[in-house]
Parts: structure tokens; C-alpha cells; sequence
């Protein structure tokens, strides 16, 4: 499994857990009073779609995946302008050097990462 998809199963696990844990109990209640047992019908049908929703959307986002990594390497095969790791290593040099001018309160430091007007 790999990084995307297991970011979509945590948060499907994560809202599947924050729609249990947070269904007020008093919000089952009866009418004059009591309370009810359990998670309550809400809970029993929540977890399933929950559950199902998570599965889903991870086999469309590894889909997905997959296609855009056979497209980039078709795209890298024709211009090899296009390798992948250059790539990432770029966008993750500017990511970390607009992070530090960020925390550094200093822009100057990510200049070269930024146009003239978003430097402005």
C-alpha cells in the first residue's frame, strides 16, 4: 500500500472513529428519559458506510496512482526533462527552502522559488 493510499485509509479510519466516538448518547435517548444501549442505529449504519466509503476511495486514489506513474514514464521515456526523482527533489528543495523563509520571517531566502508578484 502506498503513501496516498494509506493517507485515504486514515482518514476514513479517523472519521469512521470521530462519528462513534462522538454520537452523543443523550442524542438516542427516549422520550422521557433514559438512555440508550450501545452505539445506537446511527453508529451500526455509519460504521459500514464508513468502512465501505474508505475502501473505495483507496482503490480510486491507487488507480489513479498507477496511471499518473505509467504516464510519467511514458512522458520520461520521450523527454528526459521528466525523471521523476529530479523532480521530486526539486519541488522538495523549494518546499523546505519557502518553509524556512516562512518560519525565518526573512523572504529573501526563497526568492530564487518564487515570481516576482508572490514575492512582492
Amino acid at each position: 500500500m502506498n503513501q496516498i493510499q494509506q493517507r485515504y485509509v486514515l482518514l476514513g479510519l479517523a472519521v469512521l472513529a470521530l462519528a462513534l466516538f462522538f454520537l452523543p448518547e443523550e442524542a438516542m435517548a427516549r422520550a422521557g428519559g433514559g438512555r440508550s444501549k450501545g452505539v445506537g442505529i446511527l453508529g451500526l449504519i455509519l460504521w459500514p458506510v464508513m468502512l465501505v466509503y474508505s475502501g473505495v476511495i483507496t482503490y480510486y486514489a491507487a488507480r489513479k496512482n498507477k496511471q499518473a506513474k505509467a504516464l510519467l514514464r511514458q512522458i520520461a521515456e520521450q523527454d528526459p526533462m521528466w525523471d521523476i526523482d529530479h523532480i521530486k527533489g526539486r519541488i522538495e528543495q523549494a518546499y523546505f527552502k519557502v518553509q524556512e523563509a516562512w518560519r525565518e520571517r526573512d523572504q529573501d531566502i526563497a526568492k530564487e522559488y518564487m515570481s516576482e508578484r508572490l514575492y512582492s
